[in-house]
């Protein structure tokens, strides 16, 4: 039988075993939910199929070839047919996971071991600010996440914790994620009782894991204390109304907002309630500092409900003072050198109100006095953080603002979209080696200089599809640990960002 091709067979089989062999070269991919035996399979897939086609172009000798006598075999033999159909219903989706699951290097196998960012907003003065590790300045995808089955992906809007070579994130179906730090191989996953969304950020401390569930529409939720290791339930808390708030410990205590529970203070070791301070809803996440407990209340728009930052004595929850405001606090308050930063505003994570109003003001952590104030033209609802004598806060208007720590005033103003199209920032900043990194609406992990603004870099959150790319918001705050940043995004994916090198 006479062949018209152009080479040998041999070649092909060369070739496509070129290509592998390449495929076994480290890869770093990581395809959500699956044993690391077959992430390699699926990595190699892609090549395998390639080394095949290559195979049979050869053989037939033409497309056209290819094509007619691929007709013929499928009339002719059913076989043959139902053979080529199964190749790619399981060959297409391997190669397309394979794609999309797949990291940069392995940068951050690394250094994360001895490094952490333990609560929302890094430390336990929440100040954004946990590790001087210099962050990328030219970062790339080193690994991300997003279950493998398309029905079961979720948001991922709870901000991370990093602890002991690991990575913590919430879903909003309820799943908390446990993540090796470096390779982003789920070690865990734990499930809420009714799979309520997780929006609190996971607290860290002495090998334990506290996390609350639920959202302003939800009630008798449940904060959480799980093994770290194991994912395993030690003890649940329940409460009347939402643990949306994001808890904090120290000294034994797990101290966090309810909802229109006020704010709980639980033993830390035996899930046991130590005080409750009533009467106020509490979504904000408490600091802890002096041996007081710092707390918001939104009011959530009901009547009646007060809208006041409050100090509370750590032991016995007995209010020490409180400040009135006009309008709701949902940001953590941050802790540094005897002053309290808090952010100050109305409207939603989705909506800024028909009049907008935000501000920041910074008080005198001992009596509530006010030090400063500074107005802003929408509402700050995430969380300020306070490095090296400077405010750093995100605003509903699109704007990343710099404010000098001691009066307030205006230091720089980073625009991260046009006045009169406003992607807002809801995101809390996390400050290092003089470099802001923040979210924002528009679905962007943006960069700036800590001291002039200027943007370093941009990263696009919507990218992480390699196939796909899609819109998205990033409406969690990174979490910044061993030179990697970390962060989730509402396109149902979580990754880690690194330095090429």
């Amino acid at each position: 039988m006479r062949r018209d091709c152009s080479g040998s067979p041999r070649v092909a089989v060369t070739i496509g075993v070129g290509c592998l062999l390449l495929s076994l070269a480290p890869a770093h991919a990581v395809v959500p939910g699956l044993f690391q035996p077959l992430q390699q399979l699926l990595s190699v897939l892609p090549a395998f199929f390639a080394m095949v086609a290559a195979v049979v172009l050869l053989w037939f000798g033409s497309v056209r070839r290819l094509l007619s006598r691929t007709a013929r075999a499928v009339v002719s033999r059913p076989k043959v047919a139902a053979a080529i159909f199964v190749l790619l219903a399981v060959g297409v989706p391997a190669a397309y996971f394979s794609l999309t699951a797949r990291g940069a290097n392995a940068q951050a196998q690394t250094a994360i071991a001895n490094t952490s960012w333990i609560c929302f907003r890094g430390d336990i003065a929440r100040t954004g600010w946990a590790d001087a590790t210099p962050p990328p300045t030219q970062p790339v995808v080193l690994w991300k996440f997003r279950e493998l089955i398309p029905t079961k992906r979720e948001l991922f809007t709870s901000s991370p914790a990093v602890a002991n070579g690991k990575v913590f994130a919430g879903s909003w179906g309820g799943q908390l994620y446990c993540f090796n730090a470096g390779s982003g191989e789920v070690l865990w996953k734990f499930e809420t009782d009714a799979t309520t969304p997780i929006h609190s950020s996971p607290a860290v401390s002495d090998g334990r894991v506290y996390v609350g569930e639920g959202l302003h529409m939800d009630s008798d939720t449940s904060l959480y204390c799980l093994d770290e290791m194991t994912g395993q339930k030690l003890w649940q808390f329940q409460s009347g109304s939402h643990v949306e708030s994001s808890p904090f410990v120290a000294d034994g205590k797990v101290y966090v907002g309810a909802g229109f529970d006020g704010v709980y203070c639980i033993d830390a070791a035996t899930g046991d309630e130590v005080w409750r301070f009533p009467d106020h809803h509490v979504d904000a996440a408490p600091a802890v500092a002096g041996g007081l407990c710092f707390f918001g209340s939104g009011g959530a728009g009901v009547e009646g409900e007060k809208q006041d930052l409050f100090a509370v004595d750590g032991a016995t929850g007995k209010e020490v003072w409180h400040c009135e405001y006009d309008y709701p606090v949902w940001g953590a308050p941050a802790v540094v050198d005897g002053r309290v930063y808090v952010g100050i505003g109305n409207g939603n994570v989705d909506l800024s109100d028909d009049e907008p109003y935000g501000a920041v003001e910074c008080l005198e952590a001992s009596t509530g006095t006010s030090v400063w104030k500074r107005e802003l033209p929408d509402s700050v609802l995430g969380a300020t953080a306070v490095v090296d004598g400077k405010v750093y806060c995100g605003s509903r208007d699109g704007k990343l603002y710099c404010l000098d720590a001691a009066t307030g005033d205006e230091v720089f103003r980073y625009a991260t979209s046009p006045d009169d199209e406003p992607m807002a920032i809801v995101s809390s900043p996390a400050v290092a080696a003089g470099q802001v990194i923040f979210g924002c609406e528009d679905g962007k992990l943006r960069s700036v200089d800590a001291q002039t603004g200027a943007l370093s870099w941009e990263f696009d959150a919507g990218s992480l599809d390699a196939l796909a790319p899609t819109d998205a918001r990033i409406l969690p705050s990174p979490a910044v640990a061993g030179g990697c940043v970390f962060c989730g995004a509402d396109n149902y994916f979580f990754f880690c960002l690194g330095s090429a090198t």
